[in-house]
């Protein structure tokens, strides 16, 4: 199995928070009010999920 770096550009800030789901993908939250969704067989973030009022102080995945 090959490793990939992932660059998170992408963020305005610098990154606060990451969460695993069980499929292979994360969360990340900086203090930008914004939550980005990776896939680590794809370059960049997949999602891009706007709209807090502030940041975010807490990821988590449901495994349903």
């Amino acid at each position: 199995m090959q490793l990939k770096t992932i660059e998170f550009a992408e963020h305005e800030s610098a990154i606060c928070e990451i969460a695993f789901s069980p499929d292979g993908l994360f969360a990340t939250s900086s203090d930008a009010p914004t939550v980005r969704i990776w896939n680590p067989h794809e370059s960049g973030s997949s999602r891009c999920l706007r709209g807090h009022t502030g940041y975010t102080s807490g990821l988590a995945f449901n495994p349903e």
